[in-house]
């Protein structure tokens, strides 16, 4: 095996000229440099990833902390930012956060180990106190949420904004009575597209019906019951607006178990667009979220961050109501 040391004795130069080319660091002549390099090349060497990460206290792995890898539209997020870190001679580590104590102390051992060099949350439902900490050891950056009052880089649509588009599009199309399925309350997306909904109704100078208001943990299961319970109850409502595509799969299922067409009967719009959306039958309304260019994003930022390197944030990513099949005007 190729070692540095021969590098070193074919170029004519010392052991720690190489090092210094190797990791672009110190002065080095340019003809010297060039030297090293083809001899590299000519030796096919490859200097040892874990020596490296010893000698400059670097891993170059970043964890990335995401509340579910069974979301589609997580995987893609995360999927983009392997490619953009990949590229920048990093690799990603996932953690999945539950919010219970275990997970905390998995995640705080990696940090005081430097088992890695920064972190990129996928999730805020951690305690801001915690946020703040993590953020004093290493770069932390959050990304697809974003909370007002947290003094920490972050990349993600406005969940706000995207929800009275297709709070407006309903209504436009004549709904009153719009079911809402969230996520758990300790998503911060989820509290926001909550908030998007009042705020349509306050605008529209309707009533919120509390009992519209439904929470279901973030699968299709868990949508189909909580569907298949308001339907049973006889609960009166003329659309469906899932705060996730994963959410809507579950509701489409439902309804057409329960004998309601969609969108005939009832319309249903979904959230993040996820790969499988324009598949479905019927093809699904949803609000289309960047996913790959929140993950890029994500990756540049988190590298700002690293470098000391001043930035703007938040950082708002365009989002787009996609209309297609699952939606009508309401039945009367």
């Amino acid at each position: 095996m190729t070692t540095i040391h021969d590098v070193a004795r074919h170029a004519g130069v010392s052991v720690a000229t190489v090092s210094r080319v190797l990791n672009n660091s110190g002065t080095v002549r340019t003809d010297t440099r060039a030297r090293v390099l083809a001899v590299i090349d000519q030796l096919d060497y490859h200097p040892s990833a874990m020596g490296q990460s010893l000698r400059l206290n670097r891993t170059r792995i970043v964890m990335v902390v995401v509340p579910e890898v069974t979301n589609p539209f997580v995987g893609e997020v995360v999927y983009s930012m392997e490619l953009a870190a990949r590229s920048r001679g990093y690799s990603i580590l996932l953690h999945e956060y539950h919010g219970d104590q275990l997970t905390d102390l998995q995640l705080q051992q990696y940090v005081s180990t430097r088992r890695i060099d920064g972190l990129i949350f996928l999730t805020a439902e951690a305690r801001e106190k915690q946020f703040q900490q993590l953020a004093q050891q290493l770069p932390t950056i959050l990304a697809c949420e974003y909370v007002d009052h947290w003094d920490i880089p972050s990349v993600s649509i406005d969940n706000i904004a995207a929800t009275l588009d297709v709070m407006r599009y309903l209504m436009g199309l004549g709904h009153t009575r719009i079911l809402l399925i969230s996520g758990s309350a300790g998503n911060v997306s989820a509290r926001d597209r909550l908030r998007g909904y009042r705020i349509a109704h306050e605008q529209a100078g309707l009533p919120v019906c509390e009992e519209l208001l439904q929470e279901a943990e973030p699968t299709p299961a868990a949508a189909y019951a909580t569907l298949t319970g308001a339907v049973e109850r006889g609960l009166d409502f003329t659309a469906v607006f899932c705060a996730s595509d994963v959410l809507a799969i579950g509701a489409l299922r439902a309804l057409q178990d329960k004998g309601l067409a969609v969108p005939r009967d009832v319309s249903v719009v979904g959230f993040d667009d996820i790969m499988f959306a324009p598949f479905l039958n019927p093809a699904l309304t949803t609000v289309h979220q960047p996913a790959r260019e929140i993950g890029e994003r994500a990756i540049a930022m988190w590298l700002c961050a690293a470098e000391g390197k001043a930035q703007d944030y938040p950082v708002t990513v365009r989002h787009e109501l996609r209309i297609r099949d699952s939606c009508a005007v309401a039945r009367r």
